[in-house]
């Protein structure tokens, strides 16, 4: 079982240790296999998210059908959330993990098989990306209920500030390597080595010991509300939390305005720069190399600093370095301005998810978590849409400007906003009139 939400806070945390002391979930073996697994398959997973997009320019020569990729693979995730939620708070959370990722692993070896036996029929590509974002839309409320569930009431904020560091770190060094294997065998070897990391996790997950709390699940099983009453119940819940509601709002101007950069990165290796398999693995490496330079300061020094200091200065960074990347007059220099990129989205979204995960009651977790996805998901394919539209019609440097910019201003009213939905929000844990939930044993 997890701990109560209210239960184990960063500020409650010993402030010494420094960085190891906000490692210490990784002493637990469970929880060390999958972290592991977790990490392995999350970034080769990126393998594929970035070789779909790279195969439909080549094929379409449209930044559109960039960002259609983008949003084949998360519009899924978002329309399938209420379910993965509900599916997350009935338990067995392995069995499903099992089942989902193993779904996910086979749709990367379709697109392999494809792509290596001719097919270019650039809507085959589409379709398959969407099959692997709907079992990673079933998933994901799972996943992240299951972190919970492998760790002790002490190193609760630990494994969540872990859990959501290496979805972000195999989020930038993962398109870092796969540019890599792009460059040096193309599209074929990244899909199939996306298959077998994708594995990874599904081979720690049945060296996990916790089977994910079946048996407590099944006792409240009676008390649990619908799918549908049960999103509803979540949305109201996280619309009366300060904390939770502002961190949802910082996930959305990352996931529309800042997400975008991924595909950018594509779109001006290949349309701006014109530097092929070979600029596109600098721009990622770049990416790659910000976020883990960026990883001590968020994992290690995360309950000194504080979530509200960490996004009052992280966002305008973020907005201010798009900008700079998209004024970059070569690859080098926009290789540098997504070094600060990289770092200031992993603190940024790393603020966002592990706000809304330490601030939830348990009563409603599954479905918060689910909510949290459906917003990330929904932002980011929304984003991806509305930049690969605007990069056709305005261009790909002046899109990133307009997004680097609004995301800036952003910024800044979040950092200067005062009372109620204040930044400092996101480190409150005082329960705020708290409606009755049904029973949830994520």
């Amino acid at each position: 079982m997890s701990a109560p939400a209210n239960s184990t806070t960063p500020a409650a945390a010993p402030a010494r240790g420094g960085i190891l002391h906000s490692f210490r979930a990784l002493r637990k073996r469970d929880f060390a296999i999958f972290w592991t697994g977790a990490f392995i398959t999350n970034a080769g997973a990126w393998f594929q998210s970035l070789g779909v997009p790279y195969v439909l320019l080549m094929l379409t020569d449209s930044a559109l059908w960039v960002g259609l990729a983008a949003a084949a693979q998360f519009v899924p995730v978002m329309l399938l959330g209420p379910l993965g939620g509900q599916i997350a708070s009935a338990g067995r959370l392995k069995r499903t993990l099992i089942i989902t990722q193993g779904l996910r692993s086979l749709a990367a070896l379709a697109l392999f098989a494809c792509w290596a036996t001719g097919v270019r029929e650039p809507l085959v590509f589409l379709l398959l990306a969407a099959a692997a974002g709907c079992a990673q839309g079933i998933s994901m409320p799972s996943w992240q209920a299951f972190v919970h569930n492998l760790s002790d009431r002490q190193d609760l904020a630990s494994a969540v500030t872990l859990n959501t560091l290496q979805f972000n770190l195999s989020r930038s060094f993962g398109p870092a390597i796969g540019g890599l294997v792009l460059l040096a065998w193309g599209p074929s070897m990244a899909f199939l080595l996306a298959f077998v990391a994708v594995l990874c996790v599904v081979v720690a997950l049945a060296l996990v010991r916790q089977s994910g709390g079946a048996a407590a699940a099944r006792a409240g099983a009676a008390g649990r509300p619908g799918v549908t009453r049960g999103f509803m119940e979540a949305a109201r819940y996280s619309w009366g939390q300060p904390g939770i509601l502002l961190a949802l709002v910082l996930v959305v101007c990352v996931g529309v305005l800042g997400m975008p950069v991924f595909q950018h990165v594509i779109i001006f290796a290949e349309m701006v720069f014109g530097s092929g398999e070979t600029g596109l693995t600098l721009l990622n490496l770049g990416l790659g190399l910000g976020t883990l330079l960026a990883a001590p300061v968020v994992a290690g020094f995360e309950h000194k600093l504080g979530r509200a200091r960490l996004a009052r200065w992280a966002v305008p960074l973020y907005g201010l370095a798009f900008m700079g990347f998209a004024v970059a007059p070569g690859t080098i220099s926009a290789a540098l301005a997504l070094l600060v990129v990289g770092g200031a989205f992993l603190a940024a979204i790393s603020v966002g998810n592990t706000s809304v995960q330490m601030l939830v009651e348990d009563g409603f977790r599954g479905r918060v978590l689910a909510l949290n996805v459906m917003v990330y998901t929904g932002s980011v394919a929304l984003g991806a849409y509305l930049q690969g539209w605007l990069s056709d019609l305005i261009g790909p440097r002046l899109t990133p400007l307009l997004a680097g910019g609004v995301l800036l201003v952003a910024g800044i009213v979040l950092a200067c906003w005062r009372g109620k939905y204040s930044l400092s929000a996101l480190e409150d844990r005082r329960p705020a009139n708290v409606p009755d939930a049904a029973p949830e044993n994520a």
